[in-house]
């Protein structure tokens, strides 16, 4: 059983706290839940997911797009970053990447580096499935060489006490990946994406341990839902 928090519970445990969070969709989907339960005392509804998060009603209403390209022509150079002032001091910076070391991601660090934004209290990170599959024929290799710069440059930038958590990569159903990840040149990688998404999670795990990182396991317990 999951433990249940409610909107004045969330703010306790969040007060004046500044948390970034740096992924792909599925992250900007714990983003968007974490802003509609600090303001609506709620999780996002499957109406607002099937739009994009420039296009969701409520959230829009209190977040801030602080920076964003023409998401039509953007694909693998995606950018976005999303930012939410609520009660309480609470601060919530969200990053879209689709490279774990990519131009979105060095200008995220690079701000912290100049002080343009403070230090995080907490930070949820994770990349995966958009390196392992649009970035070339040594993706794989690349990754996890990228993942030790950023978890390098982190280890610099990050105060000590500073909560810095890796989110593994959510199981993937072998027929439905669907959206614009993969486009149809890539259809033959699809039935290797859950394998190479287990390889990943592997070595970020065995990396975390080595930096001192904490691991936020939604593979494990997301295992059973791939129906969904």
């Amino acid at each position: 059983m999951a433990d249940i928090f409610c909107k004045k519970d969330a703010l306790q445990l969040l007060q004046n706290r500044f948390i970034l969070i740096i992924g792909d969709s599925n992250t900007r989907a714990l983003y968007n839940d974490l802003i509609y339960l600090l303001h609506e005392n709620d999780v996002t509804s499957p109406a607002v997911f099937r739009k994009h998060s420039n296009k969701n009603v409520k959230v829009k209403e209190v977040d801030k797009v602080v920076k964003q390209n023409d998401v039509r022509n953007a694909t693998r150079n995606l950018q976005e970053i999303r930012e939410y002032w609520g009660a309480n001091g609470v601060r919530v910076r969200f990053c879209f990447v689709t490279r774990v070391m990519g131009q979105q991601m060095l200008w995220q660090l690079n701000e912290m580096e100049r002080g343009d934004i403070p230090c995080p209290d907490i930070i949820l990170l994770n990349s995966c499935v958009w390196d392992i599959t649009r970035w070339g024929a040594m993706m794989e290799d690349t990754y996890k060489q990228q993942l030790v710069q950023v978890f390098t440059r982190l280890r610099q930038l990050v105060h000590p006490d500073t909560l810095v958590m890796w989110a593994t990569t959510l199981p993937v159903a072998e027929n439905l990946v669907r959206g614009g990840l993969l486009i149809k040149q890539l259809d033959f990688i699809q039935k290797n994406i859950r394998f190479m998404a287990l390889e990943a999670n592997l070595f970020v795990s065995e990396l975390c341990k080595l930096f001192c990182f904490d691991i936020v396991d939604l593979h494990y317990h997301m295992r059973f839902q791939l129906s969904r």
